[in-house]
């Protein structure tokens, strides 16, 4: 009797110990503020693909340019814009410069518009990472703000500011989700001064690894809305799709090479109103 309460103990303790160790080395994993991250995440990594229409989630050290066109009935919107990204630890901070032009035909004449758009300054940073035991499910919350201020063109006369949240997600080795959630804010004249808006998106993203010259394509579906919160637009919502593609290439000394190319398409109504289609497009080197 006495051999079998000691090997009880024996199993007690050894359970225990196992226990304390995973603990340990789990609690090795956390880092930053309260030990809320996680150094075993992806996020950083260049796992999650760039979105292909709406802000990105992911941090990132890249230069960036930005095609992107509109067609409706009778107009047209073209917009450019080249960015640039550094990261700090965890923390991104990123400067973009639009230019846009709009075209609009009536009655057979064409009134143009030509500017630079809202000066975008931003920045995000994670604020709490999970990973399972395995890795096979990666999560990132983390938080964002954006600061676009005008430049008092004619497509540029409201500054803007959005205060944020975001999240990735990485399913095993291959799945991607990425969503997003913004309060946005303009100030500034005229009636659009005042006006707010719930911004949101999701972003689903598929990894495949390809032979060089290719590192790896990531097909993508894309949902991008706003929701008026005031100024007569209560309400109102304007919901956007998109698919693509997002194509890295092998680097090329310290850049890696990306193009991004994806086609937009509106899902409702008020959407309809905006736009008919849409094509966006990026060239991308990260560094």
């Amino acid at each position: 009797m006495r051999n079998r309460c000691d090997l009880r103990w024996v199993l007690l303790a050894a359970l225990i110990l196992a226990s304390s160790s995973a603990v340990t080395r789990a609690d090795e994993n956390r880092y930053g503020l309260f030990g809320l991250l996680d150094n075993g995440s992806r996020y950083n990594t260049n796992f999650y693909p760039e979105p292909l229409n709406t802000d990105e989630m992911d941090a990132d050290q890249e230069l960036r340019l930005n095609y992107g066109h509109f067609e409706d009935r009778g107009s047209r919107s073209d917009e450019m814009s080249a960015e640039i990204e550094a990261t700090f630890g965890q923390l991104t901070l990123e400067i973009e410069i639009p230019w846009e032009h709009d075209a609009e035909t009536e009655d057979g004449a064409t009134d143009n518009t030509d500017g630079m758009g809202n000066v975008e300054v931003s920045a995000r940073h994670p604020i709490y990472q999970f990973v399972s035991g395995s890795g096979w499910f990666d999560y990132t919350l983390g938080a964002n703000a954006e600061l676009a201020v005008a430049t008092g063109s004619e497509v540029s006369k409201n500054t803007e500011l959005v205060l944020g949240l975001y999240q990735t997600m990485a399913f095993g080795e291959h799945v991607t989700l990425q969503t997003r959630a913004g309060w946005s804010t303009l100030f500034g004249p005229g009636e659009d001064g005042g006006e707010q808006v719930l911004e949101y998106a999701a972003v689903a993203g598929y990894n495949i690894d390809l032979p060089s010259p290719f590192f790896r394509i990531v097909p993508i579906a894309e949902i991008d809305g706003e929701t008026g919160l005031n100024h007569g637009e209560s309400g109102t919502t304007i919901l956007d799709g998109v698919i693509g593609a997002n194509v890295m290439f092998e680097p090329v000394g310290v850049f890696q090479p990306k193009f991004l190319i994806g086609y937009v398409f509106p899902l409702n109504d008020d959407a309809r109103d905006e736009f008919d289609w849409g094509i966006v497009s990026s060239l991308i080197l990260e560094y």
